[in-house]
């Protein structure tokens, strides 16, 4: 075998991320855009140690399940992973996918893992739409494009994206079609539209200015403010849904204490103290989010309820599960690369119980999960939130017990 070799195969199954898995001689191939079941033909793009990557020239015996993509970017884009699949093809595929990581990992069974959001929207129809999207800018053979970047790293242009709200499309359009704006874009320059209710679109490049005033998102529970530059979900729907389990949870078992670690503005701890907490400690690395949290806190007549600490979670997180005792509950939102070793530490040699882990990345999910069951924590329940329909991506909520 070697590179721009042709070969046939039968998909497998497909990835996290959304690449489709089959093997040839004793190897592992990545294809993408192909679904489980599939007959295909394809050509090896690249051959490493332990797998070969390869594009599907041909779709010889497609999936009944297969649909034509909406999106004219499909074949260039690599957003929108799913969009050749039937909706509930994709949610099936991405809960296989859950249930596959934590099985492997964890021994969680299969039947313990649930859907609670499937990302449709009203209409049950379309999938739920995004509020923000980052594009970035190039020179590409002499002209200026705006739009994402592909799998071979050069920059696809759009002139909409399906996966985000009507408000968006129409803002980039305008932008795209005003004098002088492809002039006033630079090689490897971000551009970031984001849409609230509140604030219509707005529009950066790079960073937000440094005075640009905080975003109002409309919670299940009221307003909630977050600086433009912090970390925001970026699914509303999907948000109330994560909001909505949080709720059920912190309902079902009362605490009094509450930390929530890697806490951005204060979404679910503010959500604790409505459920009936009487503490909520947050920490969080961005200063501007600790600052919209203490504001939103206030907002609602909690600031006397809450201390929000600026820092590095590793680093703080011993002193404040030290003080907690088991009744209290730990929440914890991580990035993609999930909990620092110094923090799972933390939350072993602590007295709490009870914790809600709220994860992007059911690979470091799965990694957490192992460490924190020697420290004597189960999960006794996972739940699937797609919060990023027709991409590869998806949420997890799950509760762990010891």
């Amino acid at each position: 075998m070697k590179e721009g070799d042709r070969f046939k195969c039968r998909v497998d199954s497909v990835a996290f991320g959304g690449d489709g898995v089959a093997h040839i001689e004793d190897m592992v191939v990545f294809i993408p855009q192909v679904l489980p079941g599939e007959l295909i033909e394809a050509k090896i793009r690249k051959i490493k140690k332990d797998y070969i990557r390869a594009a599907a020239v041909n779709i010889l015996e497609p999936s009944p399940l297969r649909i034509i993509p909406e999106c004219k970017y499909f074949k260039y884009c690599p957003g929108c992973t799913y969009a050749h699949a039937d909706y509930q093809l994709e949610l099936d595929i991405k809960l296989d996918q859950l249930k596959h990581i934590l099985r492997v990992e964890n021994q969680i069974h299969a039947a313990d893992i649930a859907v609670a959001f499937s990302g449709k929207s009203e209409n049950g129809v379309s999938p739920a739409k995004r509020n923000k999207i980052v594009l970035h800018a190039a020179k590409e053979r002499g002209e200026t494009v705006l739009g994402y970047v592909s799998g071979n790293g050069s920059v696809v242009d759009i002139e909409c994206c399906l996966a985000a709200n009507p408000e968006i499309n129409a803002e980039l359009a305008a932008m795209r079609n005003k004098a002088g704006f492809f002039h006033s874009l630079h090689d490897g320059m971000d551009v970031t539209f984001r849409y609230t209710e509140n604030n219509g679109v707005l529009m950066w490049r790079n960073k937000p200015p440094r005075n640009a005033s905080w975003l109002k998102e409309q919670m299940p529970f009221g307003s909630f403010s977050v600086p433009a530059g912090s970390f925001s979900q970026v699914n509303p729907s999907g948000a109330a849904a994560l909001l909505d389990l949080v709720k059920s949870e912190l309902m079902r078992k009362k605490a009094d204490i509450v930390a929530d670690v890697y806490c951005g503005a204060g979404l679910f701890g503010l959500q604790a103290v409505l459920c009936g907490a009487t503490r909520v400690i947050g920490i969080e690395s961005d200063a501007d989010a600790v600052a919209a949290a203490k504001y939103n806190f206030k907002q609602y007549g909690f600031e006397d309820n809450s201390e929000f600490i600026a820092g590095d979670a590793a680093e703080v997180i011993g002193e404040i599960t030290a003080g907690m005792d088991e009744s209290g509950i730990l929440i914890v939102d991580p990035p993609r690369g999930g909990m620092e070793g110094k923090v799972v530490g933390a939350i072993g040699a602590s007295n709490i119980r009870r914790m809600i882990y709220i994860s992007c990345n059911p690979s470091t999910l799965g990694r957490d999960l192992r460490r924190l069951a020697g420290y004597g924590f189960e999960a006794v329940q996972v739940t699937m939130v797609n919060m990023f329909p027709r991409s590869g991506h998806f949420e997890v909520f799950t509760v762990l017990e010891r």
